[in-house]
């Protein structure tokens, strides 16, 4: 039903926050959980693609919380 796509710089992006969130948090807990991620979902690895310059890419999480503003409450990054 769903399939999880993700690319480098969104692990890189989830493990900085995960660590800034718990900076105390040992090699197996944080980066053990991003192994573990890759692992699972290896097939939705995204390589080689190109952005392009002129695109305009608009931040998901504010465009969700424009949309739900009730969500911020929810929400915990």
């Amino acid at each position: 039903m769903f399939e999880v796509m993700w690319t480098d710089d969104i692990m890189v992006e989830f493990q900085y926050h995960l660590r800034k969130k718990n900076p105390f948090l040992d090699d197996a807990q944080c980066g053990g959980v991003r192994r573990n991620l890759e692992d699972t979902f290896a097939s939705g690895r995204v390589r080689n693609f190109t952005i392009n310059p002129d695109g305009h890419y608009p931040d998901i999480v504010t465009l969700m919380f424009i949309a739900q503003p009730s969500m911020r409450r929810q929400t915990s990054f």
